[in-house]
């Protein structure tokens, strides 16, 4: 198996309200996209949104640590926000499988994003996606700071 960069994408000075991946590549078996972003939103933390083909993926289960608390919920991955520790980037990765076919497709991804004080959102993500056509696009919908990064892999079968 080889992983070979589709594209990749960092942010510009005054941010970016979401970031687009267009007419991704249909000739490997599973996508990986990597994060390294900071939110533009006031609180310590901030959801983010993927829409893939034009559609959010609905059906999502979280395992999070924060400081002392473990826990689960239907939420999406978290990502650190502006309202939180200066110069501080969140990380998160998802991975794709089987996304050039033509059926249900799963979505993992894991997150960490640091906040104030010692209570960082640790955590994974689950979900089946309610898109079944073969993933053409995806556009991360979350406002974003300068120097954010967004890199779309491709795996492959050689």
């Amino acid at each position: 198996m080889g992983m070979k960069l589709i594209e990749h994408i960092e942010v510009g000075a005054g941010g970016v309200l979401s970031s687009t991946f267009s007419n991704i590549p249909q000739d490997a078996v599973d996508l990986v996209l990597f994060m390294s972003a900071r939110s533009s939103a006031g609180s310590t933390n901030d959801s983010v949104l993927i829409r893939v083909n034009g559609n959010f993926a609905t059906t999502n289960a979280r395992l999070y640590a924060q400081a002392n608390t473990i826990g689960q919920d239907t939420s999406r991955p978290e990502n650190t926000a502006n309202g939180s520790t200066s110069n501080a980037f969140g990380s998160i990765s998802y991975y794709f499988s089987n996304y050039a076919v033509t059926g249900p497709k799963m979505v993992m991804a894991d997150f960490a994003a640091p906040t104030q004080g010692s209570q960082p959102w640790l955590g994974m993500v689950a979900t089946q996606m309610t898109v079944t056509d073969p993933i053409t696009s995806m556009e991360i919908s979350e406002p974003v700071l300068q120097h954010s990064t967004y890199s779309l892999y491709k795996i492959t079968a050689d």
